[in-house]
């Protein structure tokens, strides 16, 4: 692991560049997330249902999956390359796709869960 504190030690700078709709695709994830994390909460406080521990405790799991498959990807997309150059550009409406100059590609990927929306994940494939 790299010392932060010892700029010797530190990883390589690399360049990241967003091709076309590429921020039109993160905001549609943002928007996504936003969303689901609304309909949680509306159904927390609609009073359709009798709401105990376990299934607040269940909901907010839900939440925090798709959060973390989301991040997650981002990092382990951005984390492990060498110094270069990656191209992040649009692979669908909240899929992404990227390239780096080594050759190294891959995908982060929207897994839409129709039924429950906030159950939806992202994976990467390489």
């Amino acid at each position: 692991m790299n010392d932060p504190e010892n700029p010797a030690a530190r990883s390589p700078e690399f360049t990241v560049t967003f091709g076309e709709g590429v921020m039109d695709v993160l905001a549609a994830c943002n928007h996504h997330l936003q969303l689901t994390r609304g309909q949680e909460h509306q159904r927390l406080h609609a009073g359709t249902r009798a709401y105990d521990l376990h299934d607040l405790a269940a909901d907010r799991d839900q939440m925090l999956n798709q959060y973390r498959s989301f991040v997650n990807g981002l990092l382990t997309v951005l984390s492990p390359l060498p110094r270069g150059n990656v191209r992040v550009s649009v692979d669908g409406v909240k899929s992404l796709f990227w390239r780096h100059e080594s050759g190294y590609h891959g995908g982060l990927i929207f897994h839409e869960n129709r039924t429950d929306p906030t159950k939806s994940t992202w994976s990467i494939h390489t």
